[in-house]
């Protein structure tokens, strides 16, 4: 498979893997090993049909249009403005899915505040909001060697919405073991490389946030050996990079 086409299947994976979960979203995981879903199916709460895709998608398309000219932080906003007010790149010609801490960020951008300084960065405001389109710029990122450009660009690309470190941090994560992956390692491996990478990258860079050790165990574990019932699987940024075992 060449990069187009891993590029193509990262695109489309979003948006199926999106449409998949819609009509479930926010279930507990005892009900949906109860009820697992096995085709697209409608979200009834909205009178939406199946196959609809979410802001996950969305945004993540307008994150991969932007990129197409380059790294541009103030465009990737407008684009996401563009879905926000207009449901530009939105599932049907409209913004579905949005969360309070985007919602929020955006209106700043559209009242003239930086881009660079728009996203949420109360302790409150740590959603998977960023997380969630995060793809292009693994590919975006792929052949820069030097880490702490990545994390720049990754943080920057992050903070137009979420640009608390518990959000923000966890897209170096991904980054990280998505370059791995790409590289055809499998992915235990490609895990392990990514936990070396970041490590070595905390310790040049003295990273020292309060939060730093909220990543212990994804850093200094093997996630995918620890039971499910102790990761939890809500919509928070940090909950949700330790929902990383579903790739193993």
């Amino acid at each position: 498979m060449n990069l187009e086409q891993k590029t193509k299947g990262a695109l489309f994976g979003c948006a199926i893997g999106d449409a998949l979960g819609v009509p479930v979203e926010f279930k507990s995981r005892e009900e949906m090993a109860i009820n697992p879903i096995t085709d697209f199916e409608p979200f009834n709460e909205k009178k939406l049909p199946p196959g609809t895709f979410s802001d996950d998608a969305s945004m993540t398309f307008c994150v991969a249009e932007s990129l197409l000219n380059g790294y541009n932080i103030p465009d990737m906003a407008d684009k996401f403005v563009r879905w926000y007010k207009e449901g530009y790149w939105g599932a049907h010609g409209t913004c579905f899915g949005s969360g309070g801490t985007t919602r929020n960020a955006l209106d700043r951008v559209i009242n003239g505040e930086s881009a660079y300084s728009s996203g949420g960065s109360r302790d409150d405001e740590n959603g998977n909001g960023s997380l969630m389109r995060i793809s292009p710029m693994v590919f975006e990122l792929l052949n820069e060697p030097n880490i702490n450009i990545r994390f720049q660009k990754i943080k920057e690309a992050s903070s137009i919405t979420h640009a608390h470190f518990i959000s923000f941090f966890p897209a170096l994560f991904i980054l990280e073991f998505c370059i791995e992956l790409l590289k055809n390692n499998p992915p235990k491996e490609s895990y392990k490389n990514m936990q070396k990478s970041v490590t070595k990258f905390i310790e040049n860079k003295k990273v020292g946030s309060k939060y730093i050790n909220l990543f212990d165990r994804i850093l200094h574990q093997q996630i995918y050996e620890i039971d499910k019932k102790e990761i939890n699987s809500n919509g928070h940024a940090l909950w949700s990079l330790e929902s990383l075992p579903g790739v193993f």
